[in-house]
């Protein structure tokens, strides 16, 4: 899930030297991570 978030923009990602990827959940875009969590939502309350 990490890497899709990554890609709409809620949060970074960045290289280290042992060219493993990062997440940086310190800068995040909190508007689009509040919609994420919306669909999420609404996506757990359809499947019941």
């Amino acid at each position: 899930m990490l890497p899709l978030v990554v890609e709409f923009g809620i949060i970074s990602l960045h290289t280290a030297r042992n060219s493993a990827n990062r997440y940086d959940i310190r800068a995040y875009d909190a508007d689009t991570f509040e919609r994420l969590g919306g669909v999420l939502e609404t996506m757990r309350l359809n499947k019941e």
